[in-house]
């Protein structure tokens, strides 16, 4: 092994390497593997397989908590006994914590000095280098993991914005799944509304009334909004009626059919012919 005029660092960084590059070779060697690692594509599964998750699936509709993970234990519930790559390593460092301070204070047993010899050296300063780069790269790959989920969030919420009144006020709200019907839902009259024209909505806790609760018409009860709607359609010759009518005449030219978001767009209808808040509207607030 070659001699190193320094000695390492026990307490752990917030993120990154605790050594320059260069100064243990060692440890650059471990930490770059580990980073070059080919990890799983999703980032949340790279943060569970290196700190574990609050549940685990495991395939037969229920959960495994995080001490299968942790502590390597198997329930009835998983055979996957794997401990999480961090807390793998907690028992090696506690090994070689106690075998150095073993030898640390053996000179002092052994008459050859008043006081014990912390440093680390041979073969210990190699384990110790090799357990901190897999720590310290492992904490780095799942900051890094976090990193990508925050941004994919960001980018999520940044196309939800595009999104809301892209094509106007179609007025047509989009349905969710309810309990008995989640493969098949479409116009069940159960159905709970969860967007329309891309704005989120959500049902009263008491009343469970359907309203907005977002974008510029945010508050509005749902009934109010598709009333709106539907006259501004009429306005701009984008309801059902006025699109059949044309492509009446399409199919007549010899043209294909037209439908409600190619003629919006075609149409070159703006923000400015959004209406503004109706004073017939009520908000879910006021009822």
């Amino acid at each position: 092994m070659e001699e190193v005029a320094a000695q390492p660092k026990i307490k752990d960084p917030k993120q990154g390497r605790r050594y320059d590059l260069g100064v243990f070779e060692l440890y650059d060697r471990h930490y770059q593997q580990i980073i070059n690692k080919e990890w799983p594509s999703k980032p949340e599964r790279v943060i569970e397989l290196i700190e574990g998750s609050e549940e685990q699936p495991t395939g037969n509709g229920k959960t495994a908590r995080m001490v299968d993970l942790k502590d390597g234990s198997n329930s009835g519930y998983t055979t996957n006994s794997k401990k999480a790559k961090l807390e793998a390593l907690k028992p090696q460092f506690e090994d070689l914590e106690a075998r150095h301070e073993f030898q640390s204070y053996q000179i002092v047993r052994n008459g050859e000095s008043l006081s014990p010899d912390t440093s680390w050296t041979g073969d210990l300063l190699e384990e110790l280098l090799t357990l901190q780069a897999q720590r310290d790269a492992f904490k780095e790959v799942a900051r890094q993991a976090r990193e990508k989920i925050e941004l994919q969030k960001e980018k999520a919420k940044q196309e939800k914005q595009e999104n809301i009144l892209k094509y106007g006020l179609s007025g047509k709200p989009i349905l969710g799944p309810h309990k008995g019907h989640e493969t098949d839902f479409k116009g069940h009259p159960n159905a709970k509304p969860v967007e329309v024209d891309g704005q989120h909505i959500s049902l009263h806790p008491d009343s469970h009334i359907p309203y907005l609760d977002e974008g510029p018409y945010e508050g509005m009860i749902l009934m109010d909004y598709r009333e709106m709607a539907e006259q501004w359609r009429k306005d701009n010759a984008l309801d059902e009626q006025s699109i059949e009518e044309l492509n009446e005449k399409r199919l007549a030219d010899g043209k294909p059919k037209t439908n409600y978001r190619s003629l919006y767009k075609s149409k070159g209808v703006d923000e400015d012919s959004f209406p503004e808040w109706p004073s017939s509207a009520r908000k879910i607030d006021e009822l």
